[in-house]
């Protein structure tokens, strides 16, 4: 430490202020009974005293008492209810906000009732525009002068077009 000093130009008192700040507690109480002290003395009589002196060890203790303890446990435990009451809430109001955008956006088909009826037919009634086998519904899908041409033969030069609603042959007119 004095080789790099004095590069340095620090003077020797200083350099001894530093050198004494470092040492442990006991090696500075003794080093204060020496007069005249000087950083090279200093240092040898620091080396000896640490030489002999076994080493420290440090030790540090809580101190705490029952009523700390409680005190935190049971503020632990408010704090702890309040964060699932909290938690409780959020889910809730997630799940109602989903049911309830889920049931705006997405109607439910209705189910066919048991009278045999597709979907359309239940759906739209009289006005369906398709139909699935098997139905039974009983609306106004023939028309006039379609029954006529009912009952053809098989073997026919004419045109015929069957509905595949009603499963009605119509005649068709060239």
């Amino acid at each position: 430490m004095q080789r790099r000093s004095e590069s340095h130009n620090v003077a020797d008192s200083l350099l001894l202020e530093l050198f004494l700040q470092h040492l442990p507690p006991n090696v500075q109480s003794i080093l204060a009974s020496i007069q005249p002290l000087t950083a090279q003395k200093a240092s040898e009589v620091a080396d000896r005293i640490l030489e002999v002196t076994p080493a420290q060890v440090s030790a540090a203790s809580k101190y705490s008492s029952a009523n700390s303890d409680n005190c935190s446990k049971s503020e632990l435990l408010k704090e702890l209810k309040f964060l699932r009451q909290e938690v409780k809430e959020l889910r809730r109001s997630r799940s109602f906000s989903r049911n309830r955008f889920n049931s705006r956006n997405r109607g439910k088909s209705p189910k066919p009732t048991a009278s045999n009826l597709c979907w359309y037919h239940y759906k739209f009634a009289a006005k369906a525009r398709k139909c699935i086998q098997p139905c039974s519904f009983q609306g106004n899908s023939e028309r006039a002068g379609v029954a006529a041409t009912y009952a053809l033969p098989s073997t026919s030069c004419r045109l015929f077009v069957r509905d595949r609603k009603s499963n009605i042959c119509l005649l068709v007119d060239t």
